[in-house]
This record gives C-alpha cells, structure tokens and sequence, in this order.
C-alpha cells in the first residue's frame, strides 16, 4: 500500500495560514458595512443607534452577563428555553413596560422573539396562509413590505392623512376585500386578515394615532375579524417634555369590553432602545395569538426564541441598566431632531420645506415643494450626505415622489446640524439652477 501524502502547502512569511483563516473580512462588520453603507458618506437613511450609544452597551451587557452566569443554574440559558420565552425574562420586562407605558403589562400576554423583524414574519406565517390579504398603510416601513410578501401575503395599501391612517378608507377596502371568506377560518387560522400599521410614532411620517381613531380601528378589527400588527419599536422614545408614551393600540383593545375577542398584537424589538445585534425582541398579545405561536411547529421544535440572550438582557433589567439607557436616548434624539429642523428651516426659502416634526421615534418625514426628492438625492451626493427617498416608503410604489425620509437617531447633533446645512447648501443650488433656466 501506499499513502498520498499532499504537497505541503508554502506559507508566505507575512501572512500566516492560521492568520489567513481567523482575520475579520474587512468592511463586513456590520449590515450596514455589507452593504456598502459606511465610510465618509453621512448616511441619513440608516435606523439604528449609532456608535457612542452601542459602545455603552458592552459595558452594561458584561455587567448583566457576568451576574447572570454566576448563578447555580446559569447552565440552564443553553438549553432549549421554555416556548413563549424565560420567565424571568418576561416577568422583569412585564414590570419594566407597566413603568414605562405607565400602563399594565402582563408576562402572560408576552412572548419572546429574535427581534421585530421575527416576530412579523411568525405571526404572518403562523397565523396567516399564502393569499390572504394584508392591510398596510401607505406610507410605511418599506421592508416590512419585503416580510409580509415573502409569507405570501396580498398587500392592499390604506392611504393616510397628517393625522394617521384614514379610518374610514379603512373601513370600506375591509368591506371591499373581506366581504366574502377567502377560506375557511379554523383554530389555527382564526383571523381574516391581518392591518400592519404603526400607531405611536410611525415610520417614516412620525405620527401618532389619536385615541378616537385608535378606538375606530379596534371596532373595525372585530367587526371584521382583522388581526391589527403593531410595530411598536419606537413607543419607549418619547421625547422628554412630552406626555410620556402615546397609548398603544393593543390597550384599546379592552378585555372588559363586551364584544371583546383579542384583535391587536403589539411588535416590540430593543433594536431601537438598546442595541438591533442582540436580536431580542416581544410580542404583547392576546391568549389566543399567544396560544397560537405556543403550539405552532417551530415553537414546539425550537423552544423559546433566542433563550440565551433573553436571559443576559433579563439581568439588564433587573440591575436597572436599561431604563438610565433610554433615558438618555430619549434626550439625544430629541437635541438631535429639534438642531436638524431649525438648520434646515433657517436656510432655505420659506416655504419650500415642510417637516412633520414628531414626539418621539426616529425619523423626520420632510416634504419638498419645487424640487424632486431624486434630485435633490444626487446633488447632496455630492456633499457626501445620503438620505431616503420617500416612494420607497410607497406601498403603491408610485407614490411620495416629493418627500424624503431623514433619521436622527444615527449621528450626533454637530454630524446633523453639517448634514442639514449641505442639504440646504444642494437645494438651494438645485434652486438657482432652475431659476437660471
């Protein structure tokens, strides 16, 4: 017999075999970096904490995990988690939602998710069947679009004012699209349809709904058997000086009520309120729908949804880290928000900007008057400043042409006063250009 032995592979001296296999891929840290989102370029497109909140995060996660792993049974966060998630988990973050929204939350109603964008894909799977129909208001999150067609949903788009969704247009595409089931509805597949919408600062416009449209919606959702999807991961951001949170939808939905049945789910996530990588997030809901998510297949395959990090963020918690956290957030983002406005506003012509100013949240929805959202897009471009453009938020796609969407919550207040001016700086040439013309 005899053994092949391969040729021995020559390393160079200044790049090491093991040094090869182990080194980073550069500019593949972050999502944002794979998609080739970071460097010099200012980008006001990105919906994340930025740098100097994350880096407070390692110090109050190694403080969390560090109480957390010296427990006798700390052994238990590996293995597979209880199925609507840790106990100790949802009982810490019941307490910490009832302080906040200063409204009670229940742990019973709480259900542990890998994060937002998890827990819409599971309800839309879970609860839903390729072809049924999806309510979604326009605007909206734009790749909540991209979850809710993957599951094979209809979208039918709502149209929306400055002050919410349009109840009543709401109300006659119910009556249009749901008049007649487009199949049976079982234990398992107990709603008609499902309304995505954001109620308390909604992405991209930044509105909060009022309560006596929120209560129209919750008597439309029954009436019509409609499962109402909140996305609800901006609600703790309020910005100080306010009335605290708006209400979400999910307590007008009222147990007491007569003609109670469970129609609202709210989607929270701490992408936006701690840090997106831990991919930890809750759905607040009602028995039925916690039921539902309890005994489907990958609930009862997997267990509990990212059992190990709930646990860490449960001491998070329970040392009090969070809440100092959002606190200052809440600070920050409204420095931000309220630097941005008053520099954009003070330097161009009246009237051809409007911002819709929110309360809280993310984002700024600016609508431009004489000058295209694309154009103005590819003059800043040129100032190294990248933003949104508003027909992406288009559940139509051919919609809000005319408007742009700016998040404050990435960069400091000194990044976004020089962010504003270089826009002002693009929209007034773009300006001059055309009155040259």
């Amino acid at each position: 017999f005899r053994i092949l032995v391969p040729p021995r592979r020559k390393v160079q001296a200044d790049r090491p075999l093991v040094y090869a296999m182990f080194k980073r891929p550069a500019g593949e840290s972050t999502l944002f970096e794979s998609f080739g989102l970071a460097g010099n370029v200012v980008n006001l497109k990105v919906g994340a904490p930025g740098e100097d909140e994350l880096k407070k995060c390692v110090g109050i996660l190694q403080k969390a995990t560090a109480t957390r792993l010296a427990e006798p049974r700390a052994f238990t966060l590996f293995q597979y988690g209880p199925v609507p998630g840790d106990k100790q988990f949802r009982v810490q973050m019941a307490e910490f939602l009832t302080k906040e929204y200063e409204n009670p939350v229940s742990e019973s109603n709480l259900v542990v998710t890998a994060g937002a964008t998890h827990g819409l894909s599971l309800l839309s799977s879970v609860a839903f069947s390729p072809g049924d129909t999806v309510f979604v208001e326009s605007p909206t999150y734009y790749l909540a679009m991209n979850v809710l067609k993957t599951s094979g949903l209809k979208i039918v788009p709502v149209p929306m004012d400055d002050q919410g969704v349009i109840v009543e247009q709401l109300e006659r595409l119910f009556a249009e699209h749901l008049s007649k089931p487009s199949r049976p509805l079982t234990d398992k597949k107990p709603f008609s349809a499902m309304f995505y919408s954001m109620t308390v600062f909604h992405n991209p416009t930044g509105i909060n709904l009022s309560p006596n449209r929120c209560r129209r919606v919750i008597a439309l959702a029954r009436k019509f058997n409609v499962l109402v999807m909140c996305d609800d991961v901006y609600n703790l951001l309020w910005f100080p000086q306010a009335d605290g949170s708006p209400k979400r939808l999910f307590a007008y939905d009222n147990k007491e009520d007569p003609d109670y049945k469970g129609n609202v789910v709210s989607n929270g996530s701490f992408s936006k309120i701690f840090g997106p990588g831990v991919r930890l997030g809750w759905l607040e809901a009602p028995e039925q729908v916690v039921n539902l998510v309890c005994t489907s297949g990958v609930g009862e395959s997997g267990g509990g949804f990212n059992h190990t990090m709930s646990g860490l963020i449960e001491s998070v918690l329970s040392l009090n880290l969070l809440s100092p956290l959002v606190e200052e957030k809440r600070e920050l983002c409204k420095a931000a928000c309220d630097a941005f406005c008053e520099t954009l506003l003070s330097k161009v012509p009246p009237n051809e900007v409007s911002i819709m100013k929110p309360q809280g949240g993310y984002f700024l929805w600016i609508k431009l008057t004489s000058i295209s959202a694309k154009d103005l897009l590819e003059e800043t471009g040129k100032y190294d400043v990248k933003f949104f453009l508003g027909a992406l938020s288009s559940v139509e796609g051919n919609c809000f042409d005319d408007h742009i969407r700016v998040s404050f919550a990435h960069y400091n207040k000194g990044t976004l006063v020089q962010s504003a001016e270089k826009i002002a700086k693009a929209l007034n040439r773009l300006l001059e250009q055309r009155g040259a013309q």
